[in-house]
């Protein structure tokens, strides 16, 4: 079954891209320009965003400095007292340590993240983060918690008429319900989910959704 999770909408949010399997000449020059700029200031707020963006490029190419430069990410935003940059830090932890294996240390991160958040009434943030909770508990089978999750989300979403985050949460809760064998339930979110995304004009995830109907009947 192809499922379709909000951990790859926040990727691309936080990644700008898709994966990659090898450091190429490019991503390392990238990388080492980022770090002599990281040397050369003593902005916390500037260096939490460089070390970030480092984290990125070795997302997936070596996920264990990803995870190192994550912490520094987060350390120096939590110097910058600036709650986007703390959140959104927290968040590439809990994806970080979510494909290390790291499960205890991706459920506290992605909780800060959350929370941080939530106290700065930043519900669009909040709610990606839900859906990255979900998921979390989706992959250690906790199904009921994932649905709750998705459903605060797109409770979240629906506020902020934001189609794009409602659709993925839709989405979510199609496959959810799937994978508890309740086909007729998951249908009708696939259906939604499709709806919005033709709405959206958006090509990829219209064939996606319509992937996930086909799994129904599969």
């Amino acid at each position: 079954m192809k499922l379709l999770v909000k951990y790859s909408f926040i990727l691309c949010l936080l990644l700008n891209g898709g994966y990659k399997n090898s450091l190429f000449s490019q991503d390392s020059i990238k990388i080492d320009n980022f770090l002599k700029e990281a040397d050369r200031t003593n902005n916390s707020a500037q260096k939490s965003i460089l070390y970030f963006k480092i984290s990125k490029e070795y997302y997936n190419i070596d996920n264990k400095k990803a995870l190192i430069y994550a912490k520094l990410a987060c350390k120096e935003a939590q110097k910058s007292k600036i709650d986007t940059l703390i959140g959104k830090s927290y968040y590439m932890l809990g994806i970080v340590n979510n494909v290390l294996g790291n499960k205890k240390d991706a459920l506290k991160n992605h909780l800060k993240g959350i929370s941080v958040y939530e106290n700065s009434g930043n519900l669009s943030k909040s709610a990606d983060g839900y859906i990255n909770l979900g998921n979390y508990y989706y992959e250690i089978n906790s199904i009921q918690k994932a649905i709750y999750y998705n459903e605060k989300a797109l409770t979240a979403y629906k506020k902020l008429n934001d189609k794009s985050g409602m659709a993925y949460a839709i989405n979510n809760l199609g496959a959810f319900y799937l994978t508890n064998n309740k086909q007729k339930e998951a249908l009708k979110y696939f259906k939604n989910s499709l709806e919005l995304y033709e709405e959206l004009q958006d090509d990829f995830n219209i064939a996606s959704a319509k992937v996930n109907i086909g799994n129904v009947y599969f």
